[in-house]
């Protein structure tokens, strides 16, 4: 019996990691390019709805985003 916990508690374990793992991947990766794109329209290269556009976010989340200070 206590092998069939343990077993289940490393899978539980491993598919938990991976599943946190690749969340937190996305999460970075999607602010990357919103800190890429704020950089972008600050040094004039793009226009806002460009760089929302880039970011993958409507020009209005773009706008909070990027007055919040919360992006650099």
């Amino acid at each position: 019996m206590c092998e069939i916990i343990e077993k289940y508690k490393t899978e539980g374990f491993a598919q938990g990691f991976v599943q946190g793992f690749a969340q937190g991947f996305a999460q970075g990766f999607a602010e990357g390019f919103l800190q890429a794109a704020v950089s972008l329209w600050k040094k004039g290269k793009l226009t806002e709805q460009e760089a929302a556009d880039e970011a993958g976010i409507s020009l209005e989340e773009f706008k909070k985003a990027a007055t919040s200070g919360i992006v650099v």
